[in-house]
């Protein structure tokens, strides 16, 4: 097991010309990309794709990274993994700084989201190239065997087959099992289930979760997926654009978001923010009055906040009552697996004053239906004027 530290790490990557050929006379123009094709900092004709990153997992720790598409997730894997120098900070395994040491040297494993299997290679012949290469050669049966175990049921079943003969999940365990075969210190998964259906991501995250129990290595999983960060990762750390804001628990994020970001990233659908503004102690949203449990005495009267509830905690009422608004029914969208539906409202006279409740399956409510919408105090987050939550 290995103890994984990324102390204030920074990359900044060289940026891309996207513009036309250039005409005499003519300025072109540059814009600045990372490797992803996003927009970041730029100083002096380079991006700044991370800032910052300060991250530390325990021995045999998962670590969940997840973050909107273009926020550096990929770009961070690749950090560690010494594809993609950093430009400053230390990336430590076991406090050993291997921050100029190669990907070799550095005894990590990557599983990347496009598999990269040898097409003209068995499944057995991929697993073992590491070794034989490095002429290694005699110990590739009793490492092959432990692989196989390890991997589980079933997987013998793939070592004589090639790439083609399998599908898109039994592709992506023997690119598993390579990584396994070559007892990493760390294991690094850039969003290897994104080219899964429904069912087969389902199953195979199950089995990911299994090896990483069974193995007990330190890893980072690195997904754009809520179920599959809070089913992997001991921890989840989330990011936005090219730092992280929040490390927790599923539950802890969820519950306690750091900022807005968090709050309206996470969940589905996520928590509903309104703006609104404090007197005398209490916060006003579309002429309602709120007064929240937590102690609000940094914020002056006058001052703008967000106010943020989750779906499960909005109620319907049948009458008017403290912390209601009369809504519209704007749709109903059942959920049959968890046996609830998701109703969308709109605030009379509040057309920016939207968001959604969940109800039981068989609750009695139809499109274009007015009904009262509360708020429960207890319920309420807040947030400051720079977006950050209030505790």
């Amino acid at each position: 097991m290995t103890l994984l530290e990324l102390d204030s790490v920074e990359v900044t990557l060289r940026a891309v010309d996207t513009s036309p050929p250039r005409i005499p006379g003519l300025s072109g123009k540059f814009r600045a990309v990372d490797e992803e094709g996003n927009a970041a900092n730029r100083s002096g004709g380079k991006v700044r794709v991370l800032e910052g990153i300060n991250l530390t997992l325990g021995d045999g720790e998962v670590m969940a990274l997840i973050g909107p598409t273009g926020c550096g997730k990929s770009t961070l894997i690749k950090a560690v993994a010494g594809l993609v120098q950093t430009s400053s900070g230390r990336v430590l395994m076991d406090q050993l700084d291997v921050s100029t040491y190669s990907p070799y040297e550095r005894k990590v494993a990557v599983v990347f989201q496009e598999y990269a299997l040898y097409p003209h290679m068995q499944s057995k012949g991929i697993m073992s190239f590491f070794l034989q290469v490095r002429n290694r050669d005699s110990e590739v049966p009793e490492r092959v065997k432990q692989t196989v175990e390890i991997m589980g049921p079933g997987f013998a079943n793939l070592l004589n087959r090639k790439p083609r003969e399998l599908s898109g999940g039994q592709q992506q365990r023997v690119a598993i099992a390579r990584c396994v075969i070559r007892n990493p210190n760390v294991f690094l998964f850039d969003e290897p289930l994104a080219n899964l259906d429904a069912k087969l991501r389902s199953q195979t995250r199950i089995e990911i979760k299994k090896l990483l129990r069974k193995f007990k290595t330190t890893a980072i999983y690195c997904t754009h997926d809520q179920i599959e960060a809070a089913s992997i990762g001991d921890r989840i750390a989330v990011m936005d654009a090219g730092r992280i804001v929040q490390v927790g628990t599923w539950q802890e994020l969820y519950d306690r978001p750091h900022n807005t970001f968090v709050a309206g990233f996470l969940g589905v659908p996520p928590m509903a923010l309104f703006s609104a503004l404090v007197i005398d102690g209490k916060v006003i949203v579309g002429g309602v009055e709120f007064t929240p449990s937590i102690c609000i005495p940094s914020i002056n009267d006058g001052e703008q906040v967000t106010l943020g509830i989750r779906p499960e905690h909005v109620q319907i009422t049948d009458a008017h009552s403290n912390n209601s608004f009369l809504a519209s029914v704007e749709s109903v969208q059942p959920d049959p697996g968890r046996r609830q539906s998701l109703v969308r409202f709109v605030v009379h006279h509040e057309p920016d004053l939207q968001g959604y409740v969940l109800v039981p399956s068989d609750f009695d409510i139809t499109v274009g239906e007015e009904t009262w919408i509360r708020f429960p105090d207890e319920r309420i987050s807040l947030f400051d004027n720079r977006s950050v939550r209030i505790s």
